[in-house]
C-alpha cells in the first residue's frame, strides 16, 4: 500500500470541500 498516494488523495479531497464550501458561503453573502 502506498499510503503517501493516499494521504495525498485526501487532502485533495479536503481541499475541494473546503473551496466548494467558501464558494457556498460567498455566493450566500
Amino acid at each position: 500500500m502506498e499510503l503517501t498516494k493516499l494521504i495525498l488523495e485526501i487532502i485533495r479531497v479536503i481541499l475541494q470541500i473546503i473551496v466548494a464550501l467558501l464558494q457556498l458561503t460567498g455566493h450566500a453573502k
